[in-house]
């Protein structure tokens, strides 16, 4: 398996939090190639785990920081430029609005809040009692 973006992001999460060195990464990756070319893919989380590098709850929050941190956000008609910042509750991010071609900003719920329907319906009575 060759690395993939996320993969890139975990890469460099681990190293930014002191959990590993580039060196350790390093050592990851290729260990990640060598079971790529005998037809055992793994990502570098599985590397890493695998290595003994990070704890399976360590992995687990960092997946959960790179998951609620991407702009690859996908909403139709919307383009994702950058993100603005992030609260308890969800990650805000600039976007321009393909149909009006205008910037807007979209918050986004993690999925597990997103799962709560209050939740969501809250989110959508405060947008809805904005001015337009």
């Amino acid at each position: 398996m060759t690395e993939t973006n996320v993969d890139s992001i975990l890469g460099k999460l681990v190293v930014d939090k002191n959990l590993c060195t580039d060196n350790e990464v390093q050592q990851c990756l290729d260990v990640m190639q060598n079971l790529a070319r005998q037809g055992k893919p793994h990502s570098l989380s599985d590397a890493l785990l695998a290595q003994g590098y990070v704890t399976p709850s360590q992995l687990k929050r960092l997946q959960e920081t790179i998951e609620e941190a991407r702009p690859s956000h996908r909403i139709p008609g919307y383009q994702m430029l950058e993100k603005l910042g992030a609260g308890a509750m969800a990650v805000v991010f600039k976007a321009r609005q393909l149909s009006l071609d205008r910037e807007v900003a979209i918050k986004v719920l993690p999925r597990r809040l997103s799962e709560i329907a209050n939740m969501s319906n809250g989110f959508i009575k405060k947008d809805e009692l904005r001015p337009g």
